[in-house]
């Protein structure tokens, strides 16, 4: 059956069903586990239904703006484009964020980093954070969501990717300032009012060496900068371990996303900086993700 139906003037409606089906067909053999989720999401974006409306309407027509819409989606799909920048927009933890090519893809990776930085955060204790290198603002308004007491700065060295986070605080109605710095320059404290309670990261840590094993839509894609340390894998943790007194109050959390590959690499350089309290985490599939640590009080 073809995707599309005559009506009796001879001109090609498309139905939901039919075009479902279209859709599945033409992504299966370039992404064969997520072919079905993501016509799903390309249908709900052009059309607005739901999967039970999508089941319910089968028959439904698709308007001609529609499928224009959905063809050019699909065209940039097989292309090797991520989905999130086809349809503009990424899910968060309960947050929905606008996302270009000027900032990584989240993963649910940092959802987990979020999720420990929630547990760092005393009940009833206004405690101000800081999310450095914060792209689309992810870390930091979603924890300005959950912790609405909390005081939480995001900082950046692009400014393509301020726009995008201050786009993302504005929509959510989230209050978190967006300041542009650079997390290996020793005015960091100063540009993002420091000392925090709390310090997150989810620097830039493939390294260049690693570049030909990520998958096609990611190296062609996301942006080079929030992707890989240049300079070794450990730069932006020695950065950010040396400026720890003037970042962290006394007893202050540093919790930051790495490479799996380092992670006993970057708790060793933690420690060398005299950091405390230093600890590795795993992430959900048991791979080394994270590592804490504290400045002494």
């Amino acid at each position: 059956m073809t995707h599309h139906e005559e009506d009796t003037g001879g001109r090609r409606v498309d139905t939901v069903d039919a075009l479902w089906r279209h859709l599945v067909h033409t992504l299966d053999p370039v992404y064969p586990d997520e072919a079905h989720r993501m016509a799903q999401w390309l249908l709900e974006e052009a059309t607005g239904l739901s999967r039970i409306q999508r089941i319910a309407h089968p028959e439904r027509s698709i308007e001609a703006a529609e499928r224009e819409r959905l063809d050019a989606m699909v065209q940039c799909l097989v292309a090797g484009e991520p989905l999130q920048y086809v349809v503009g927009y990424a899910h968060f933890r309960s947050l929905r964020l606008s996302v270009t090519p000027d900032v990584l893809i989240p993963r649910p990776e940092t959802e987990q980093l979020v999720e420990q930085a929630l547990e760092h955060i005393p009940v009833q204790q206004a405690v101000r954070v800081l999310d450095v290198g914060t792209g689309s603002g992810c870390i930091a308004l979603a924890l300005k969501h959950e912790r609405p007491d909390a005081v939480v700065v995001g900082c950046d060295v692009s400014t393509a990717a301020l726009q995008v986070a201050q786009s993302n605080a504005a929509a959510h109605g989230l209050p978190v300032p967006f300041v542009q710095a650079d997390m290996r320059a020793s005015d960091l404290p100063d540009r993002t009012d420091g000392p925090f309670d709390l310090v997150l990261s989810n620097p830039p840590y493939v390294t260049m060496g690693e570049a030909a094993t990520l998958p096609k839509r990611v190296r062609a894609y996301e942006p080079a900068e929030a992707l890989f340390a240049e300079q070794g894998p450990l730069q932006y943790y020695h950065a950010l371990a040396q400026q720890r007194d003037r970042l962290l109050r006394p007893g202050g959390q540093l919790l930051v996303e790495i490479n799996e590959a380092y992670g006993a690499a970057v708790a060793a350089c933690f420690r060398e900086h005299g950091l405390s309290h230093v600890e590795l985490h795993q992430d959900l599939t048991g791979r080394d993700r994270f590592v804490g640590a504290r400045r002494s009080r």
